[in-house]
């Protein structure tokens, strides 16, 4: 995982491993996505792009890209991101959401 202020944008890598002997289809809805600042417990979620696109990948591909997906084949990783509006400059960790997932508490801001 990364987690990495660049500008005004705080972007987190996430990297999901199959181990299985089966492919995995992966599918996540970005907007159940967030980040929480640990020490306001302000919660952000991704942002849009100028076409109303989230800033996330691997899309869906569709009309209306609203999830990551991705088949993740056996033994492999394949790597989600998503982009958030930064948080405060004072900010040194954030949780992270995902469905189904438990949260990912403490994550240090990179800058």
């Amino acid at each position: 995982m990364r987690a990495a202020v660049t500008g005004g944008l705080f972007t987190v890598d996430l990297r999901y491993r199959n181990p299985t002997k089966d492919g995995v289809s992966v599918s996540i809805p970005v907007d159940h996505v967030s980040v929480i600042d640990d020490a306001t417990a302000r919660r952000y979620g991704a942002v849009k792009d100028q076409t109303g696109q989230f800033m996330a990948a691997p899309l869906e591909n569709s009309v209306k890209a609203d999830r990551v997906h991705a088949y993740v084949s056996p033994d492999k990783t394949q790597i989600f991101w998503f982009k958030f509006p930064a948080p405060p400059p004072g900010a040194q960790t954030v949780s992270i959401m995902l469905p189904d997932v438990a949260p990912f508490d403490g994550v240090r801001v990179q800058r």
